[in-house]
């Protein structure tokens, strides 16, 4: 079985950092709100310098459904309500303006082609007609319509014209090509005077920290946003895909759209490391299809992880009120082709001391008790209860002798609890069971094969090498 399609897209290769470089701007992250930024200030004449841990595009930005839409579910509705009319139409615009800068910035290369999308439910139609009304409201190409290209009866659905999809990779190389100075496989330990990293010191006025989450800590955004997984299948089917994008607002999510002649149905989202099994999420999804389509084959899966913020905007602009040159974005729940891009606008403008419209709405220091609140206190009652909780669950007793091929588990090492992992040649690999971000204990992912925090999302792969943030550093391999 093969991982994300996108990552199968050539792209170029960059060189490790090796030694000291300066820059005007730092950017950390090599995903589209990262790549929209450097690209945005290096066309503004700033020297910039990227920089990924990984290969460039291959993080969330990766492992997309890559719907390029201001349609984010059922969103206009809970933003009017929470937040007033003018921040719904402020999302919308922000979002909707990104769909056009990437549109623009497209070319032939990218697979971008314009698409009808639709959020629907199965029951409750009222909730869309008020969704419908919400948008439409906010300024968004919304209607309400009963009548959707699915094989199988909706209540009703909210439609957004001229939305879009595309191949994000082959998007993201496009951009990249332009920029004079990358370095991939090189990851941030530290944001000080300089930026640090394990082969040398990033020296710039400004720095642009888009790594997914946070990995300072002194933004706190750990403790504003939780992760969230969710999973995606691509099939061969028998007839045409459906005519559109679409996304269900009810539950169990499910996310539709065509990759060409196949079919990619994505959902089954839910807090890292709360899901159960994560191979009965691929399960569910190939059972979904094959109930409604004429399944072939699965040819691809993939799992994915985005931050949600506590009063569901994305956190992006100056990491603290006291550092007015370092700049953050985080929080884009799971819609970061346009969340993301303009993210990258709105950094690039801060940086080069421009006006942008949604500076406000975005500030990630922002503070509203009456909408986050109640879902701060949950959110951070939740982590500190996996703190705790996880450590009597699973005290470790088994000895790492016991595990079977293919199984991870909290077990026993010369007397030592640690993170234990038979491989399917029968190989033992074990590491210290603890994140290296704030201390929870680890869980395994056995559908990835990976060790994933349940309190902020780090992941390691099962000999502790760092797979995704905010933890910089690795899990303590120990022998066996």
């Amino acid at each position: 079985m093969k991982g994300s399609l996108w990552l199968e897209a050539e792209g170029p290769s960059f060189p490790r950092l090796d030694g000291d470089v300066t820059a005007d701007v730092a950017v950390l992250g090599g995903g589209i709100a990262g790549v929209t930024a450097a690209w945005q200030l290096h066309q503004a004449g700033a020297r910039v310098v990227l920089i990924d841990a990984n290969r460039i595009g291959h993080g969330v930005t990766g492992h997309t459904t890559a719907k390029v839409s201001s349609q984010h579910g059922f969103k206009y509705a809970e933003l009017r309500d929470q937040h007033g009319p003018e921040a719904a139409a402020a999302y919308g615009g922000a979002n909707e303006a990104a769909l056009e800068w990437i549109a623009d910035h497209a070319g032939e290369h990218s697979d971008f082609r314009r698409r009808t999308s639709y959020a629907y439910v199965t029951e409750g139609r009222e909730r869309a007609v008020d969704e419908a009304r919400a948008a439409a409201s906010a300024g968004l190409p919304a209607t309400f319509v009963e009548d959707v290209p699915l094989p199988y009866e909706v209540a009703g659905a909210v439609r957004f014209d001229d939305q879009a999809e595309f191949h994000p990779l082959k998007y993201l190389y496009g951009l990249v090509r332009e920029l004079p100075e990358v370095y991939e496989h090189t990851h941030a330990v530290q944001v000080g005077e300089a930026v640090r990293t394990p082969g040398g010191n990033l020296r710039a006025e400004h720095t642009i920290v888009a790594t997914h989450f946070p990995f300072p800590d002194r933004s706190l955004a750990f403790a504003r946003a939780h992760p969230q997984r969710s999973y995606a299948i691509v099939c061969r089917i028998a007839g045409e895909p459906p005519d559109g994008m679409f996304l269900s607002a009810d539950s169990p999510t499910r996310s539709v759209r065509a990759v060409g002649d196949r079919l990619l149905v994505g959902g089954e989202g839910h807090r890292t490391v709360t899901g159960g099994d994560t191979e009965e999420r691929y399960a569910a999804l190939e059972a979904f299809a094959r109930e409604h389509w004429d399944g072939q084959a699965v040819e691809h899966r993939w799992s994915s992880q985005d931050n949600v913020t506590v009063d569901g905007l994305p956190l992006v602009g100056p990491m603290t009120p006291f550092e007015e040159h370092v700049f953050v974005a985080t929080g884009f729940a799971k819609w970061g082709m346009t969340g993301g891009t303009a993210a990258g606008l709105l950094l690039a403008d801060f940086v080069l001391g421009r006006e942008n419209p949604y500076a406000d709405l975005f500030d990630p220091n922002r503070l509203n008790l009456r909408v986050a609140g109640p879902k701060l206190v949950r959110d951070n009652a939740v982590t500190g209860a996996r703190f705790v909780a996880d450590r009597v669950r699973h005290p470790g007793r088994r000895p790492i002798e016991d595990l079977a091929p293919g199984e991870g588990d909290i077990v026993r090492l010369d007397g030592e609890k640690v993170a234990g992992y038979r491989d399917e040649d029968g190989t033992l690999h074990a590491v210290t069971p603890v994140c290296t971000h704030l201390g929870c204990q680890v869980n395994f992912n056995r559908a990835e094969r990976s060790w994933d925090c349940p309190c902020h999302g780090s992941r390691f792969t099962v000999d502790g090498e760092v797979l995704q943030g905010p933890a910089v550093h690795r899990l303590e391999l120990k022998p066996t």
